[in-house]
């Protein structure tokens, strides 16, 4: 069976996960990120017709046409960030749902994605 990988979808100005996500489908199984009720994230492995475009004009997944892989199952997560610094800190979007979701993920690796412009020196 092939480990699962969480990743986002594209939602500019952030960078696209295209490539990667063309490369990964042969070796991983991907989850893709729900937001849900109370700041929640779920990660979704979207059959061929689980996916809607949802707020923000962003493609997600469809739960009820999904498989839901527990947070502990996943062996990489693919993070967006607002902001970052040399620390390895970051800033998202504000709700916190990877702040909450990120410790559950014990197995995985934890990778941030941006733009090189958007290293700050020091975050708040």
């Amino acid at each position: 069976m092939r480990r699962p990988s969480c990743c986002t979808q594209r939602l500019v100005p952030k960078p696209t996960f295209l490539p990667f996500v063309e490369k990964a489908q042969a070796q991983k199984t991907l989850a893709y990120p729900v937001c849900g009720e109370a700041y929640s994230l779920t990660a979704a492995v979207p059959g061929p017709d689980g996916w809607e475009m949802g707020q923000y004009g962003i493609r997600t997944p469809i739960l009820s046409r999904s498989e839901i892989l527990l947070p502990e199952a996943l062996d990489l997560v693919l993070v967006p960030c607002t902001a970052f610094d040399a620390d390895c800190f970051r800033v998202g979007m504000g709700k916190g749902y990877y702040d909450r979701y990120l410790p559950r993920c014990k197995n995985a690796v934890k990778i941030g994605i941006a733009f090189e412009a958007q290293r700050v020196d020091m975050l708040p």
